[in-house]
């Protein structure tokens, strides 16, 4: 199967499930004068909202910064940079395409190569996801969760801790791993391997440092719980009278359901997550479906104005970046 068909069966495959889960978003709701009547915002909130999802963007930087300062220094306006450019082409490309765009953008102003750089966000990713799972798990204690999303969690987990094992066998059984590549696959192709799993070897001695990774893990603790404090706002803003426990269980109910492969903007599994999120608390579809548009808006409506700002300073071009995939990624 060629990789033009295997591209364009993915990104089926990832229109399909938004479009059914924006069907899901939409049925029952009618688009009346009583829907219409029932939005009633509190505008003083808006600007906490605006600060406080900026706030997560530093941190988020701050975090990159931190992550890979034992391979590579990078400042802090540079770390802001990719970010924001990197979230924006995560939000805008489907399949969650945009994740080599750091990489990529990183290559462009350091020396470092892309595989290496791929390994640090591949750490940060697993930092998130596992800070995620402690944070759902505190989630089940305090309430009642639906079966769908503590089997998504255990997926997670187990996912995670076979992936952890891999590479803690990769990273320690070099030698062997060197081997069997060797005997398997032809000298093209297992010389850019070696070369690949070298400089990704390379850049997971940060894992070395137990004061890093704990650090690491409480930058990404204050990450998630800076965006429960940005959906609490936009609670108060939406009129939704909720406790901040509710915040942090929509936070963490989103990110999985973002998670998932899907159209380009995340659209679909952006707006059911929320829904589906908001119906443990009791809260009327309406206002749910007011809600997550509502978050959807300004929390990618700001990452991709931030992500435009930050383009602009830079010669970063997303068609040459396609075209370096294409070069690169050979039919």
């Amino acid at each position: 199967m060629s990789k033009k068909i295997k591209t364009s069966l993915r990104l089926f495959t990832g229109l399909a499930i938004s479009g059914i889960l924006l069907y899901l978003c939409f049925r029952n709701i009618k688009f009346d004068k009583e829907f219409f009547n029932d939005i009633r915002f509190n505008y003083l909130y808006l600007i906490p909202v605006i600060l406080s999802l900026f706030l997560v963007m530093l941190i988020r930087a701050y975090r990159l910064k931190v992550i890979f300062s034992p391979i590579q220094k990078l400042s802090y306006r540079q770390t802001i940079s990719y970010n924001c450019i990197g979230y924006m082409f995560i939000y805008l490309l489907p399949l969650r395409l945009g994740e080599l765009i750091i990489p990529t953008l990183i290559k462009k102003d350091t020396s470092l190569p892309i595989s290496s750089s791929i390994a640090v966000i591949f750490i940060e990713r697993m930092i998130d996801f596992i800070t995620l799972l402690c944070i759902l798990l505190y989630v089940f204690i305090n309430m009642l969760l639906p079966k769908w999303l503590l089997r998504s969690g255990l997926m997670f987990a187990i996912i995670i801790i076979v992936t952890i094992l891999f590479f803690a066998f990769c990273y320690f059984n070099s030698p062997i791993i060197k081997q069997i590549i060797q005997k398997i696959l032809p000298g093209k192709v297992n010389l850019r391997l070696l070369n690949i799993l070298k400089r990704f070897k390379q850049s997971l001695m940060i894992i070395k440092n137990p004061y890093l990774v704990i650090y690491l893990f409480l930058i990404s603790f204050i990450v998630w719980l800076s965006s429960s404090v940005s959906i609490f706002f936009i609670f108060q803003l939406a009129g939704l009278r909720l406790p901040f426990f509710a915040a942090v269980a929509l936070m963490v109910i989103n990110s999985f359901g973002v998670s998932i492969p899907a159209g380009p903007a995340m659209i679909g599994t952006f707006q059911y997550s929320c829904i589906i999120a908001l119906s443990l608390f009791s809260i009327d579809k309406n206002d749910s479906f007011i809600f997550a548009n509502l978050y959807y808006i300004l929390g990618i409506g700001l990452t991709i104005i931030l992500g435009v700002f930050f383009s602009s300073l830079t010669s970063f071009s997303i068609r040459e970046y396609l075209s370096e995939r294409k070069l690169q990624n050979p039919e």
